[in-house]
């Protein structure tokens, strides 16, 4: 006999009509979205929505560069843990290209290993990559895309010099050699889960920031997470919309330049 599950599939509380929010003030927005994304003990025994088509994003595909092998690292998870520090001051140095393939893998399948289901129903993290001092890859912004191992090209990577104030709140960041940005699809998390599924989505890139960094002292590079690029600038350079495409958060890597270097010999050394 078909079994008839017994959870409860109605919309969800936290899915109201969009057009009640005409009226309100930001300030009131920001309450009524706190309020909203808490999640109750009905959302947690509800069946997840199916994400309609039409709310998937489908980046254009672009041509691919094949990716090193990530590297392995002999550096125990406690020693990384203890000297992780957030730094933000970059040398001229390149990173090497197995560096940056070594970081994507790990964040991405990190997300992959605990969000499984969210990837399957459509909802998923990319990873995209700009590039301005790699060894041996033409500057640019590249996607990752993990079941392949490969970058897809985006478009051009923009002029630090004459355009990096503004890219970022923190001119700082501009000057590293790699950015990654995390964005997601706001609109299919919302679309399964009711305004929680933004918490969800912020959860699963604060994770990957945090892995991107961790894995990128493990092969011997610095940087911080940061909250991305500005939003004018993160629609112009990558595309962000808000929406299908949101941007969530950013890590940013490189060698650290030697006149901080005493930032880290205080904590024993990278």
């Amino acid at each position: 006999m078909e079994q008839i599950s017994t959870l409860d599939t109605r919309r969800p509380e936290s899915r109201p009509d969009i057009r009640q929010y005409k009226s309100l003030d930001p300030g009131s927005i920001l309450l009524k979205l706190y309020e909203e994304s808490r999640r109750s003990k009905a959302d947690i025994a509800r069946t997840p929505e199916r994400v309609a088509e039409e709310l998937l994003h489908r980046p254009d595909p672009g041509p691919c560069i094949e990716l090193p092998a990530p590297l392995p690292s002999s550096r125990l998870l406690e020693e990384v843990m203890e000297e992780r520090t957030s730094l933000r001051f970059y040398s001229e140095e390149p990173v090497e290209l197995a560096q940056v393939a070594t970081i994507l893998s790990v964040a991405s399948a990190g997300d992959e290993q605990d969000w499984s289901q969210e990837i399957a129903a459509g909802v998923t993290l990319h990873l995209l990559v700009v590039a301005w001092k790699v060894r041996n890859l033409v500057p640019a912004v590249y996607r990752y895309v993990a079941g392949n191992h490969m970058l897809e090209y985006v478009g051009p990577a923009p002029n630090r010099q004459t355009e990096g104030a503004d890219l970022v709140l923190q001119t700082e960041f501009a000057d590293a050699p790699v950015i990654v940005l995390i964005t997601g699809n706001l609109a299919g998390a919302c679309e399964r889960h009711g305004a929680w599924g933004h918490r969800q989505l912020l959860l699963r890139a604060g994770a990957a920031g945090h892995r991107l960094w961790l894995s990128s002292l493990g092969v011997g590079l610095v940087g911080t997470v940061f909250a991305g690029f500005l939003p004018r600038a993160a629609h112009r350079v990558i595309g962000v919309d808000g929406y299908r495409n949101a941007g969530l958060f950013a890590y940013a890597a490189g060698h650290l330049r030697s006149d901080y270097q005493h930032l880290v010999e205080k904590k024993g050394g990278l």
